[in-house]
């Protein structure tokens, strides 16, 4: 059903006024399509909303919901292969992929996540260093181009490399086949230790899965915590028989998420940022080790939803910035002297590792990332907003890039400079759509630049 509604994203910089439809099927996309044409209307496919930037949102436009095209077509077990519409996801696919065997790697670190969203921002995880990023998965695709087509986009075509990471601007996604991976255990060993800042770029560990680290960007503590998982091979036989499987949360501990988060504020928020990370550093324990079921290892969060309610204005920014090796101390080096010279303390801070793919937007490269979440209130002000301008600079200075899907507030030619396939991904999106009929506010400064 067609409606006229306020649409937001999950950390709410941004309210639009704009058409809302939820199609069950490809047949009601594309009657919500025909419709935005007659009318004159951009269309914006949107996933789960779990976007924290406004990449999918147009003021009076027409914005097509695939929540409701939500079908698993066919899952062989033979092969290792899944079809869902894009709407399904991504714990539905692990409800069904890990008893029997298989999981997918490059995976977000939302369980609500629709597969059609992740393959358009084309996601990443603790695993892509090792696997790449979601897309990988990836076999082929079915898109409704803007006339009215529907093609399939397999795995080898040029067009896939525009379609991933493409935020939704090549067309609608209404069903995608994925190859799974064997699970070698549904257990894994999550380890912990302490290292120097100055060695993560070389940091090797080949025997693990998944890495990443938690730094400290404002106090005295220098080391980071870099926290590892193998798949644990001495208990693959262990079974999720009698084990409740994940589901989507809706209440913390019985209450609801807007007022256990509201609770937790009052004493962690902006002024006590600074000391929260100090006391995770020091309680880190070398060496800790857990076993846990690798469905926990990947969501750890799931406990605790609607986390944006901690803060302020229900609000935050998270800068995802992905720096070459050679250059990530630098980095490092250069926003922790400005975080620290701007007074602007981050929430979090995190750094994970990457490898290359030949995807025209794609956030990866040989390099490391450094993630940076700041409470909205921090950075809506006059020296939040030049603070957030010199950032983007920095980056851009250290040829690094920002995750599109968290951050696409930057200018058209920091997009170019950062993006080298941008050139060509808009030459596929205007042979593939010349009127720019799919087109966000945020993405219509970049295209019509």
């Amino acid at each position: 059903m067609l409606a006229d509604v306020t649409i937001q994203h999950y950390t709410s910089h941004r309210t639009v006024k704009g058409f809302w439809v939820q199609p069950n099927n490809a047949d009601e996309a594309l009657s919500a399509l025909h419709f935005a044409k007659q009318r004159g209307l951009k269309v914006c496919p949107m996933g789960a909303q779990n976007s924290f930037g406004d990449i999918f949102l147009a003021d009076g436009q027409l914005h097509i919901s695939l929540t409701k095209m939500n079908r698993i077509i066919d899952f062989n077990r033979d092969k290792g292969e899944i079809t869902v519409e894009s709407g399904v996801r991504i714990c539905d696919v692990l409800r069904l992929a890990l008893p029997a065997g298989y999981y997918l790697s490059g995976l977000s670190g939302s369980y609500s996540d629709t597969v059609g969203g992740m393959t358009s921002s084309n996601c990443h995880g603790k695993d892509s260093w090792k696997h790449g990023n979601f897309g990988n998965n990836i076999l082929n695709l079915k898109l409704i181009t803007a006339t009215g087509s529907i093609i399939t986009v397999d795995k080898e075509d040029e067009l896939m490399k525009a379609v991933l990471a493409g935020l939704g601007l090549m067309g609608i996604i209404i069903e995608i086949t994925l190859k799974l991976k064997q699970l070698p255990s549904l257990m894994v060993s999550a380890s912990e230790r302490k290292m120097d800042i100055k060695a993560l770029a070389d940091f090797e560990d080949t025997v693990v899965e998944h890495k990443y680290a938690w730094i400290d960007m404002l106090n005295s503590f220098q080391a980071s915590i870099v926290r590892t998982a193998a798949f644990d091979l001495t208990r693959a036989g262990e079974s999720m028989k009698g084990v409740l499987f994940p589901v989507i949360k809706t209440n913390i501990a019985g209450l609801s998420p807007k007022t256990f988060w509201k609770l937790v504020s009052v004493l962690w928020n902006p002024a006590t940022y600074p000391l929260f990370n100090h006391v995770v550093g020091a309680a880190h324990q070398d060496g800790k080790t857990k076993h846990q079921f690798v469905i926990n290892y990947l969501y750890p969060w799931r406990k605790y939803p609607g986390n944006k309610y901690l803060f302020k204005q229900n609000s935050f920014y998270e800068l995802q910035t992905l720096f070459p090796r050679e250059k990530f101390l630098s980095a490092f080096t250069d926003i922790r002297e400005l975080v620290k010279a701007f007074k602007i303390s981050p929430v979090s801070s995190a750094v994970k590792w990457h490898r290359a793919d030949n995807v025209y937007l794609s956030f990866s490269g040989n390099g490391l990332s450094i993630t940076n979440t700041f409470d909205s209130v921090l950075v809506n002000t006059v020296k939040g907003k030049d603070f957030l301008k010199k950032y983007t600079e920095l980056v851009t200075s250290l040829d690094g890039k920002f995750y599109l899907s968290k951050y696409p507030y930057i200018s058209p030619n920091q997009l170019k400079y950062s993006f080298p396939g941008f050139e060509q991904w808009l030459k596929l999106k205007h042979e593939l759509d010349p009127e720019n009929i799919f087109l966000s506010d945020t993405a219509a400064k970049w295209i019509t630049a």
